[in-house]
């Protein structure tokens, strides 16, 4: 068995990461835009909400967050610099992009009625049980298997 000093990985350790204001929806990320998003997550950030500065960018991130429900939210609206572009027949459609839309599953989940991976139960099914380490930096000299080995199968 090999114990590994998890002490300074504090990814996992730690909180994930939120970006409020993530820009994705700007010409500058059109080529990359997919990496960024990679290396976002690979330096902890789990959720993106994208912004939209303007009516077009506000469509765009509302589908760029459709294309990842799990990870992205997206705002709608207009910002200051962009307010003069704005006309008062762009006002129904700011108000269509940024409605609400609910999630499929949100119901079941809040309600119990959704079946999760840990539900699931099969004939001789294989349970295991991770055991940490109470020690950050130990050898481990025995291990006493006497229990296991009492189990029926």
């Amino acid at each position: 068995m090999i114990i590994e000093d998890i002490t300074t990985r504090f990814q996992i350790l730690g909180l994930d990461l939120i970006d409020i204001g993530s820009n994705l929806t700007h010409e500058s990320f059109t080529a990359d835009r997919d990496a960024v998003m990679a290396r976002a997550l690979q330096a902890g950030v789990r959720r993106q909400v994208i912004t939209g500065a303007d009516l077009a960018s506000s469509h765009q991130a509302a589908a760029l967050a459709a294309q990842h429900p799990a990870r992205l939210w997206s705002t709608a609206g207009v910002h200051p610099h962009h307010a003069a572009q704005l006309g008062a027949s762009d006002l129904p459609a700011l108000r269509e992009v940024s409605r609400s839309v609910p999630r499929l599953e949100g119901v079941q989940k809040v309600t119990g009625a959704i079946e999760y991976i840990h539900h699931l139960r099969l004939p001789g099914m294989l349970y295991g049980k991770i055991v940490r380490s109470t020690v950050a930096h130990a050898n481990i000299v025995a291990i006493d298997t006497s229990a296991a080995r009492a189990l029926p199968g």
